[in-house]
């Protein structure tokens, strides 16, 4: 006897809970049959559904078999891994009937996309193409290493992305590439008097000891401002 059916699973489940609830409908279908099999093995292709089953869960095992109406010894329930849930009876639980597998061949009805999964879908193929995109773009450049450790985030203020990103290529707006301009006379930092003023000298320069050495964000535009004030320096 073959069975179908198709099922729901609400969001912000765990990934096994759609085999879970399949097994528990399988379940069902034999109970409301009138089957008494002496023997019921269920196929499951999700390892991790199958620990489910097996645990003290409100989904265990027991609760299953309570479900079955088969808590007598003599009545022997079991898990097997396999490609596709569906129930096997007695001698036959370790074959592979033939409507059992066109059931599994079959169309299955399509269940309408939750929103929130949906973004989420859209949400993981952007971070992947962006991030493939950023590592491609970024090979043998000054800001490689922001685009290899993980992906460059998308939603970042602008003026902490101006902070973290202007620093590493070397168009910050600091001593050396005013500098290289020709804006100033040298590349020393206007705030503590040091040979070189970049990106990297930001986190250690004495004249922004108000700031944490890992906070580049409030160096960077604190180092910005008192260079503006600085008559030496001006910055556009």
């Amino acid at each position: 006897m073959l069975f179908e059916g198709s099922l729901v699973v609400e969001k912000n489940v765990a990934n096994n809970d759609g085999e879970v609830l399949a097994v528990c409908e399988a379940a069902t279908h034999l109970l409301y049959a009138g089957l008494a099999p002496a023997k019921s093995v269920f196929f499951i292709d999700s390892q991790t559904a199958i620990l489910a089953l097996s645990s003290n869960t409100p989904t265990a095992l027991t609760q299953l078999s309570a479900e079955l109406k088969l808590q007598s010894s003599s009545h022997m329930v079991g898990l097997r891994p396999y490609s596709g849930s569906q129930v096997m009876l007695g001698s036959s639980a370790m074959k592979e009937p033939t409507e059992a597998k066109q059931g599994a061949e079959s169309t299955q009805p399509e269940v309408p996309l939750a929103l929130g999964r949906a973004k989420s879908i859209i949400s993981t193929h952007i971070d992947k193409y962006t991030a493939m995109i950023q590592k491609t773009k970024s090979f043998e450049k000054p800001w490689e290493t922001l685009a290899t450790v993980s992906p460059i985030l998308r939603h970042l203020k602008r003026a902490e992305a101006v902070a973290r990103f202007h620093p590493t290529t070397g168009h910050d707006l600091l001593g050396v590439y005013l500098h290289w301009l020709g804006v100033a006379a040298n590349e020393a930092c206007p705030l503590c008097g040091f040979a070189r003023m970049d990106g990297d000298h930001l986190l250690q320069c004495t004249g922004l000891v108000e700031y944490p050495a890992d906070d580049i964000v409030s160096r960077y535009w604190e180092a910005r401002c008192q260079m503006v004030k600085t008559p030496s320096t001006g910055v556009g």
